[in-house]
């Protein structure tokens, strides 16, 4: 496995379950090479499948508000940081 998808949330708690739901959707198309996983919460039973990750995404859901910020990471800046950290 080279990449792995993790969405949690949980899915009684409206938009709280949109990581979870998103991963179980992603998990129907996920290309070769992609572990997709859904899960109510995180536990200790992951670390097992994010060692053999060489890459590992979270998918998760908060409520934004006036008064938060979310960082915005666009595919430039990914290849950007992905390039700043081989060269070193």
């Amino acid at each position: 496995m080279t990449a792995l998808v993790i969405g949690f949330g949980n899915l009684l708690r409206s938009d709280d379950g949109a990581g979870h739901r998103l991963a179980l959707a992603l998990a129907r198309r996920s290309p070769e090479g992609v572990m997709v996983l859904a899960r109510p919460q995180l536990t200790p039973e992951l670390a097992e499948p994010l060692a053999r990750a060489s890459r590992v995404l979270f998918v998760d859901a908060a409520w934004a508000s006036a008064f938060t910020t979310a960082p915005q990471l666009t595919p430039n800046d990914s290849a950007r940081r992905t390039a700043a950290a081989s060269t070193r």
